[in-house]
């Protein structure tokens, strides 16, 4: 969001500029007090304030529904500039915070950020988590080749509380086997080794995290470290099809996404389409966390990562079978319930 705002007012930024004001701010306090001090540090700070104040976007917090309706009728002024709604992440939600952009930038700014994505039916709360993605705080890397499949579904069958409404008296609930299904990919997607070491060198790491986090336009998720090249070859297999129907040759991407992460493919003609529209309107890969370069000795995961990471040792065949007797129980009957690996 910030990067797209200071490309449409042709501000050149530089992170590098940015932490040797810095150091040279630092610098100055250092010195001994004086008239010449003075005037440079004034200079100094009214270079980072020009680099990092942005006026054309303001963060509200919101304490009371109705001022937020009467923001909403009325308009928001500030400094006699009207400002109007942007956006609201569900992190914003979580914190009652809504963002606000000057009128006079909302149309340039919005045509960005929507990408010239397809008009499709959508649930409104659903659009505005998809769109506020843009406002995630991540570090630029280079922009992979990349393909988008279908989800994995797991069918399975469970036992649920079927509640019916009576109107008038108390409601009936009934327990009842469902057919359900369980996503093996929810949310993950997988990179090549050396692509992983590719944006590990421009993260700036002495090491290649296993995993990233990954922003984009419409798009997040997490990638983990896998050679699926290796593993094409190893079976023989180098072509898949992607959500759009299209044949793709594995051998020449660096990313395989999966339809959960992109979250408005089906507003694309193509991959070729969505790539050719982030070029247009300078979007740029992100990555919003890493895996650390030392592993913790535990963490909770849901049985939703051990089922995908379960699956995909399987495929890969990397243990005997019989060291896979209680995976597989896990496989046939999943629980719901978190659990801890060690």
């Amino acid at each position: 969001m910030l990067r797209s705002l200071r490309r449409i007012k042709d501000i050149q930024y530089s992170q590098e500029e940015i932490d040797n004001l810095f150091k040279e701010k630092q610098k100055l306090k250092n010195k001994r007090t004086s008239r010449e001090v003075s005037r440079e540090l004034r200079r100094v700070q009214s270079s980072i304030d020009y680099l990092l104040f942005v006026p054309e976007i303001i963060s509200v917090v919101i304490e009371d529904n109705r001022h937020y309706d009467s923001i909403i009728k009325n308009g928001l002024f500030i400094n006699n500039r009207k400002y109007v709604r942007l956006l609201c992440g569900t992190g914003n939600a979580r914190r009652d915070t809504v963002l606000f952009v000057a009128q006079d930038f909302e149309t340039m700014l919005k045509e960005v950020l929507n990408n010239d994505r397809q008009d499709i039916p959508l649930v409104p709360a659903k659009l505005n988590a998809y769109f506020a993605l843009c406002s995630s705080a991540t570090l630029s890397v280079r922009e992979p080749n990349f393909c988008v499949i279908k989800d994995c579904i797991a069918p399975r069958v469970e036992m649920v509380d079927f509640v019916e409404e009576m109107p008038g008296q108390d409601d009936i609930v009934e327990k009842r086997e469902i057919e359900t299904g369980a996503n093996l990919f929810d949310g993950m997607g997988i990179i090549s080794p050396d692509f992983a070491m590719s944006w590990a060198g421009d993260l700036g790491l002495d090491y290649v995290p296993s995993t990233f986090i990954i922003r984009n336009v419409f798009l997040k998720g997490m990638v983990c470290v896998m050679d699926f090249h290796a593993f094409a070859q190893q079976i023989g297999e180098y072509v898949v099809r992607d959500v759009w129907g299209d044949y793709i040759n594995i051998r020449d991407v660096d990313i395989i996404l999966t339809e959960s992460q992109f979250k408005l493919w089906n507003a694309y003609n193509s991959c070729k389409d969505y790539v050719k529209a982030c070029n247009k309107n300078g979007m740029f890969w992100g990555i919003s966390r890493y895996a650390p370069k030392k592993r913790t000795p535990m963490f909770l995961a849901t049985t939703n990562f051990c089922r995908f990471w379960i699956w995909i040792m399987i495929k890969l065949k990397a243990c005997a079978k019989k060291q896979w007797n209680t995976s597989l129980g896990l496989l046939a009957n999943p629980q719901s319930t978190p659990c801890f690996i060690y």
